[in-house]
């Protein structure tokens, strides 16, 4: 369990350096971070379904106590 909690980790962080980099001078999306951001979401959502046993959309109330569970970890 503690190599896919470091593994969560790790894609957590990956995702919030990459949104501060996602959009360009006007406030547009930068196409090729966007998708890396997509992947980082798509790989959150499986390790969650790993983590948890059941779907994000089944139970979209522990989806976000799990986000903001990693946002208070990593953001003190």
């Amino acid at each position: 369990m503690e190599n896919l909690d470091q593994e969560i980790d790790t894609i957590y962080l990956k995702y919030c350096i990459l949104y501060e980099q996602a959009y360009d001078q006007n406030g547009d999306w930068i196409p090729h971070i966007r998708e890396q951001i997509i992947t980082c979401e798509q790989s959150l959502q499986a390790l969650y379904e790993k983590k948890f046993g059941v779907s994000y959309n089944d139970n979209l109330a522990g989806w976000l106590a799990f986000w903001v569970s990693l946002g208070r970890k990593h953001f003190k």
